[in-house]
């Protein structure tokens, strides 16, 4: 088989037709054997980046799988702060009332002491009421008769002030009668008064209406049309008599105060 790139001569000049046919056959199998390893080349890059896009897509979901876990622990984490806040919180409350507590406690222990203190300062007190008890119930018993009798001595005085309380009490509404009765007649007394004012202003009253009338005929009479300079023979008119109750103007008022 000759070498490819070198044909054969023919006998008559020009190269050999098997040699050029051979050469061209050997430049397609080549050539499809070039083809057929590039194209299974291709094919298991082509897998090859099939498997790393598939390897690429797991790797993205368990990407977003991690992201979704990771939001899950970030809020987890966010509600264990929150819970961890208010537990510092309530923390800080039972701190505060343990200190509330640990300052009553120590009131109460004072206050205990103190108690205590009062108590035998009691105790002390009752221990010498008990001996003057004891000192009282011989004095008692020595002064016994004097007490008896001071209580004679009292009933009888209690009797005795008892019967002038009795006779003060009798005298005090004997007194008390008596003004109710002054009092009664000073009523009377001030209801006539009062009537008798009322008909002195009633008369007074009429007499002013009197008064009032005689100035108005007097302001009439002595008009200044009437007082011209022309001279008249007219007679003077009398003055009318109001008739009222009162009377006129210097009439006797004595018998209008009896009506």
């Amino acid at each position: 088989m000759p070498e490819p790139g070198f044909f054969k001569t023919a006998t008559f000049g020009g190269f050999d037709k098997k040699s050029v046919l051979y050469y061209i056959d050997t430049l397609n199998e080549n050539f499809q054997n070039t083809e057929k390893e590039y194209q299974e080349k291709l094919e298991g890059f082509g897998k090859a980046q099939e498997s790393q896009l598939a390897h690429i897509r797991s790797l993205e979901a368990q990407l977003a799988e991690q992201n979704a876990k990771l939001e899950t622990v970030a809020a987890q984490l966010e509600q264990e702060r929150e819970v961890a806040r208010q537990a510092q919180e309530q923390i800080s409350q039972l701190e505060a009332q343990n200190r509330t507590l640990e300052k009553q406690l120590s009131d109460g222990a004072r206050e205990i002491e103190i108690q205590l203190e009062r108590n035998r300062q009691l105790q002390f007190r009752a221990e010498s009421l008990d001996y003057k008890s004891k000192k009282y119930d011989e004095i008692s018993n020595q002064i016994g008769d004097t007490i008896i009798e001071a209580r004679q001595n009292a009933d009888h005085i209690v009797a005795a002030a008892h019967t002038q309380a009795q006779e003060i009490a009798m005298a005090a509404q004997q007194r008390m009668n008596s003004f109710y009765s002054e009092l009664g007649s000073f009523k009377g007394d001030a209801s006539r008064l009062r009537k008798s004012i009322e008909e002195i202003l009633f008369v007074l009253n009429d007499r002013i209406d009197v008064m009032q009338e005689v100035v108005g005929q007097v302001e009439k009479r002595f008009s200044p049309e009437e007082l011209s300079l022309i001279y008249t023979q007219e007679e003077p008119q009398p003055f009318e008599t109001p008739a009222d109750q009162a009377g006129y103007l210097g009439g006797n008022t004595d018998a209008n105060m009896e009506h």
